[in-house]
Formats: C-alpha cells, structure tokens, sequence
C-alpha cells in the first residue's frame, strides 16, 4: 500500500515541478524572493483547508527544531525559484538516483552489508545515468546550465529531503504529530521568514496584484499539487520506512519527463524543455538506466 502513495506523491510532485515551471516561463520578470514567498504562502494557506477539511483541528508545532527547520525550508524554497529559473524541469530528478545509492552505502558501513553483484552493477546504472542528465542530447557536452552552484543546489536539495523526512517520522511516532499539523508548522515558519526577507529587501511593493498577475494563479494550480504530493508522502512514510520510501526516488526523473512531454509535446503549452527528437531519445534511454539501476540495488 506505501508503494502507491509514494508513487501518487511523485506524480503530484513531477506534476507541480512542471507547473512551478510555466509560472516563471509565463512570469520571466517576477522577483525571485517574490516569487518562493507566494508559493509558500499559497502552499500554507492550502495545506490549512485540507487541514480543516480532513484532521479538523491543527496543532502547530514551536519546537526549536521546527522553527530550525522552518528557516532551512525557506532557503529549500528560494534555491528551488532560483534553480527552476536556469535548468530544464526534466533535470530537477537528477539528483534522485543518489537516494537507493546513499542508503545502500550506509546498510553497508553501518550494518556491514556485503554488496552483490546486482548491487554493484546497479550503483554502476545510477552513476552512468545521473551523469548522462548533465548532458545535452544533441551537442553531447555538459549543459552550461548545470553549473557548480547548481550542483551544490541538488545535493543541499537531497540532504533536505532526507531530514524531512527523518523529522517527520520522529514528530509522527513519537509526538503523534499528523502530516497537515507538521507541515503547516514547518512551513509557516518558513513563510514568516520569506516575509521578513521582503520586508528587509524593500520589496513589498512588489507583492501589488498587477505586480503578480499572469502568475498567480498557474502558482496557486501548482501549490495544490504540492500539498497532495506532501501529504501523500507524508502518509508513505507512516506505512514504510525511510529508506523504501526515498528508493521510489528513482522513479522520479520518469515521471518529470512524462508529465513534461505530456504538458509540453502533447498539450503544447510550452516549459521551455527541449523536446526535439534527440534530446528526447537521450533522456529516455537514460530514464531507463536510471530504473534499472535503482530496482537492482533493493
């Protein structure tokens, strides 16, 4: 049963990713600091109605911890704006074939589990097809867009999911804490930091309707997607451990690309992802590995 929300949630994730995307495509000029602000405020705001809806009550959470968390969130969000600005939707999965790798090296140092050679040659699938992603299709060279800081965005992204998802189950099991109380805590911090950023930037005029009209609502569409992502994951998390859930990972940067060409190749509304036939040969061929890699190693 977990593996069907982990999958729903990955659905619904690759599905605002895309959507996130069209916002700034539509929105070029909009503000970066403007831009994660209204995204999380639309995220709160809608996870409080599902919250009202489904759990009846929240309790919100003001443990230093939370509050800790609510910051580093905000940074997740605002390096999320800023990274979906230069890269194509379809590399945000890339990172995700870390997720099977790093939990098999910890089973073997911390549990000294001994690598088959399924294993092996499925670390071998991942590190081949995660590398491919920083590659154009056509000129086979490293994307320029992928650049170190980049780079350094994924991996901060990876960590960060990984706490996420530790912090929850700890608040869950041990605190009884559901998954709408836990992310409306974590996030409403993360929003009240935001909003003091804007404060301190002087960039409130910015937040003027005719400032953010055309992005609004594709932003609002995008967050409702978010929030069933979160809470489907979140309920994944309830029935499985870490590790089983994060493994789905490897399913992620599939789901990108077919909700990417399903948005852009049949519905053309464009994401500015490059759908020509090579890139799209390249990518899917490497979607694959990836798949395969990812299954060998469980």
């Amino acid at each position: 049963m977990w593996q069907i929300f982990s999958v729903l949630g990955l659905l619904s994730n690759a599905i605002e990713n895309v959507i996130d995307k069209k916002a700034l495509v539509k929105v070029k000029s909009i503000d970066n600091t403007i831009a994660t602000f209204v995204r999380v405020l639309f995220y709160v705001l809608l996870m409080c109605i599902v919250g009202y809806f489904t759990v009846g009550n929240i309790k919100l959470i003001f443990y230093p911890s939370i509050i800790l968390f609510g910051l580093v969130s905000a940074l997740n969000s605002f390096s999320y704006t800023y990274a979906l600005k230069r890269i194509e939707v379809t590399n945000i999965g890339i990172i995700s074939y870390a997720g099977p790798l790093l939990f098999l090296f910890i089973d073997s140092v911390v549990l000294h589990t001994q690598f088959s050679i399924s294993q092996i040659a499925g670390i071998l699938l991942l590190v081949i097809g995660g590398t491919a992603f920083s590659f154009d299709g056509s000129t086979y060279k490293f994307k320029k867009e992928i650049s170190p800081k980049v780079w350094m965005i994924f991996i901060f992204w990876f960590i960060y999911g990984g706490v996420e998802a530790y912090l929850f189950k700890f608040f869950n099991h041990e605190q009884g804490v559901n998954s709408v109380s836990f992310f409306v805590s974590v996030w409403m911090f993360a929003c009240l930091f935001l909003f003091i950023s804007v404060l301190i930037q002087r960039k409130l005029p910015l937040l003027s309707y005719s400032k953010l009209k055309g992005f609004l609502g594709v932003t609002i569409l995008g967050k409702t997607f978010d929030s069933a992502s979160s809470l489907f994951t979140a309920q994944a998390l309830i029935l499985a451990s870490v590790s089983q859930v994060r493994s789905m990972g490897a399913l992620a940067p599939l789901t990108l690309l077919c909700v990417t060409f399903f948005v852009q190749g049949i519905l053309k509304i464009s994401v500015e992802e490059r759908l020509d036939r090579k890139n799209l040969i390249w990518k899917s061929i490497f979607m694959i590995i990836l798949i395969s890699g990812g299954l060998m190693i469980k």
